[in-house]
């Protein structure tokens, strides 16, 4: 039983090293839309991406935001695209560039019109923790440990919606900018 606890535990901590989990707010405005309509909200998102270098990115994520003129809305979407992780030192930034796809949860689940969105984001991540490097093995006994990254960042998404009572379509773009606190699961092992 002990000798599968061990390469149990690596293949775990192999698995969950590339594991984000974030929280964050937005604040933006559509575009396409007269008159113009706001919007700020919040996010929770979960991602797989490399800890060390350049790597793809996926991840999914929940959207809430209250719309000006239109009320509360709630999207869920995927996201998969290019990331540089940043060095594991205070300060050091990396970058994110990723696209975006989703719909709106109240209206796919309910049945009513739908509506998608497509989009970019490019973000900013900023490692907040404490250095760690390769060295810092000897003082930790976990095989993961935890980096906390800042992460500003710009998006813009086209929301497409089925045509309104007259026949038109309802598109509308939206350009936004906020910022999440991610903590991201690390190991030396890899």
């Amino acid at each position: 039983m002990r000798r599968a606890a061990l390469p149990s535990a690596v293949a775990l901590s192999v698995l969950a090293t590339a594991c984000g989990l974030e929280i964050g707010a937005h604040a933006g405005a559509s575009t396409l839309e007269r008159p113009t309509r706001f919007a700020s909200g919040g996010h929770v998102a979960a991602s797989v991406g490399p800890v060390r270098g350049s790597g793809p990115l996926a991840g999914v994520e929940i959207e809430g935001a209250a719309r000006s003129g239109i009320g509360s809305t709630w999207t869920v979407g995927i996201f998969g695209g290019l990331r540089h992780a940043p060095d594991a030192r205070p300060g050091a930034p990396g970058w994110e560039l990723r696209l975006d796809a989703g719909a709106r949860i109240e209206e796919a689940v309910l049945g009513r019109d739908a509506q998608l969105l497509f989009g970019a984001t490019f973000a900013v991540p900023i490692w907040l923790g404490l250095a760690h490097e390769g060295a810092d093995l000897n003082e930790t006994y976990w095989l993961v440990t935890r980096g906390v990254e800042l992460v500003p960042f710009g998006r813009v998404r086209l929301r497409i919606r089925s045509p309104d009572t007259a026949g038109q379509p309802t598109n509308a773009l939206e350009l936004a900018a906020g910022c999440s606190l991610r903590v991201r699961f690390v190991t030396d092992l890899l």
